[in-house]
């Protein structure tokens, strides 16, 4: 699971981000080209991008792991993945 992956990146490097903006597409950018199609343009490899608002809120979740809202739902979803080895080192 990558985001629970990349809160323990953030967990490790002592970071406790701040309030993240959602993703404005620029015409003519590479940046919108992987986000509305799903591959790079140059390499041709695909790209996990959050579009639906479910998974933007979830990745908004997993950002801010730490804030006591947030906690039972990483918990809960990384226990529904049977992910138990990523909730004991994002929470111990």
């Amino acid at each position: 699971m990558l985001l629970a992956r990349l809160a323990i990146k953030t967990k490790k490097f002592g970071y406790r981000l701040e309030p993240v903006q959602d993703f404005t597409p620029t015409p003519m950018t590479v940046a919108t080209e992987i986000y509305f199609s799903g591959y790079h343009p140059y390499t041709l490899k695909e790209v996990k991008t959050a579009i639906s608002l479910d998974d933007k809120t979830k990745h908004k979740t997993f950002f801010f792991w730490y804030k006591p809202d947030n906690k039972t739902f990483v918990k809960n979803y990384l226990a529904k993945q049977k992910l138990f080895d990523l909730t004991k080192e994002l929470f111990d």
